[in-house]
């Protein structure tokens, strides 16, 4: 068994001739699941359908293939892809160890492992990967698929995603399948290897002579520093709707007792198409939330095209024409558990939400220090015009360090 830093060199070393091979049986290569409305990729490689990738063939259990990524948009981490591929296509999938989502640390040694939605670590254990194509994986908890990957990044902020080899890939040849590299050259500083037992490596100083095929794919964040101007929501029906909206955010020292209620009532003239269509569609749903002070917290509401069932049934549910229900008791990936979109004219349509114990709302005693205006909005991003719906509280009728409610607007 191969298990030192001069056996990976070696190994390396013999992929010249399998690089040509590669060059001669390369073909389109399928993407298993795809980005949607409102999400951005992050990665280093060049690689494409048709591209000349070249698979390692070179490691053995335990070792692990890291890529050093850069945001390009504030926003949240909610997949990741990898390229894996034998050369001659064919192979049976693959069960690997797992995948880890983790701060840049100093390179090539990744830092700490990311939290996802705010208390889980980003590792996806067991992942499956199919041979000849950029494998998506949106789940920390696959084969179930009901945890939602949430790892929130910012612009230009650095991050690592590995995959940890369960099974040895090194001497399978032309027919075994592994994680593989562009044809365009290996960026210092972006690609690491884990070598057993001597630890994390350079991959260009191991002569791997691309950067390694290892994406993330992040939900590109429609929640602005400060709330959208009125003029471009969708508020509450002047008249028969003020005072009907409301807000109650419960913050407890336990977690899993917090708790978010918005209610915008009466709204103006809403048709079903408005909410465009979040039991089939993939749309960016987001909930926004801000005070005189600035954004407070945001929660993301997956749509039924993306994530299509919860607790074993379907998330999203059009309630006949007039509107659609969420349900999802796990409150994957934010908290929310519950929500409810109602087209009327105006004076009659109703948005509802509802979240709960998901990682801890808001810093302690926050509730308390919260500072009027307090802005809910409920933003749509289709990948254009992003639809928004919009409470302003300007009065509180509590506030302590473990609640805050409003009515209004």
């Amino acid at each position: 068994m191969i298990s030192h830093l001069g056996s990976v060199l070696l190994r390396l070393a013999r992929k010249t001739g399998a690089a040509l091979l590669c060059l001669l049986f390369s073909a389109m290569l399928p993407l298993v699941a795809g980005v949607q409305a409102a999400e951005v990729i992050a990665q280093n490689d060049s690689a494409t359908d048709g591209s000349a990738a070249t698979p390692c063939n070179c490691f053995i259990p335990a070792e692990r293939v890291a890529a050093y990524l850069t945001a390009p948009v504030d926003g949240e981490i909610v997949g990741v892809q990898i390229l894996w591929k034998s050369v001659l296509g064919g192979a049976p999938p693959s069960v690997e160890a797992a995948i880890t989502i983790s701060a840049a640390g100093a390179f090539p040694v990744p830092g700490a492992v990311m939290q996802s939605g705010g208390a889980v670590n980003a590792v996806i254990p067991g992942p499956t990967l199919i041979d000849g194509a950029f494998n998506e994986f949106r789940f920390l908890d696959p084969p179930t698929d009901t945890v939602s990957i949430a790892v929130p990044v910012s612009q230009g902020q650095q991050f690592v995603v590995d995959l940890e080899l369960l099974n040895q890939t090194s001497g399978t040849g032309p027919f075994g399948p592994d994680v593989a590299w562009d044809a365009d050259g290996c960026q210092s500083g972006k690609n690491a290897i884990f070598v057993v037992p001597s630890g994390w490596n350079d991959a260009c100083l191991l002569g791997v002579t691309g950067d390694w095929v290892i994406r993330a794919i992040i939900d590109a964040s429609p929640c602005g520093p400060a709330p959208e101007p009125g003029l471009s929501c969708k508020l509450a029906q002047g008249g028969v709707g003020v005072g009907k909206s409301s807000i109650q955010i419960v913050d407890k020292t336990s977690d899993v007792k917090d708790r978010i209620k918005w209610k915008w009532n009466k709204g103006e003239t809403v048709i079903a198409a408005d909410f465009k269509a979040p039991d089939v569609g993939t749309n960016g749903y987001r909930v926004c939330i801000y005070d005189a002070g600035g954004k407070l917290l945001e929660m993301s509401l997956p749509a039924g095209g993306s994530v299509e069932l919860c607790d074993g049934k379907p998330c999203w549910k059009a309630t006949g024409t007039k509107g659609f229900k969420y349900k999802n008791k796990g409150g994957s990936p934010h908290g929310i558990t519950q929500a409810k979109f109602k087209e009327g004219p105006g004076g009659k349509s109703q948005i509802q939400i509802k979240a709960q114990g998901k990682g801890g709302f808001l810093s302690s005693s926050a509730t308390a220090s919260l500072t009027e205006p307090v802005v809910i909005q409920l933003l749509i991003d289709d990948g254009g015009l992003v639809g928004c719906f919009k409470t302003s509280f300007t009065a509180f009728s509590k506030k302590d360090s473990e609640q805050y409610k409003a009515k209004g607007p």
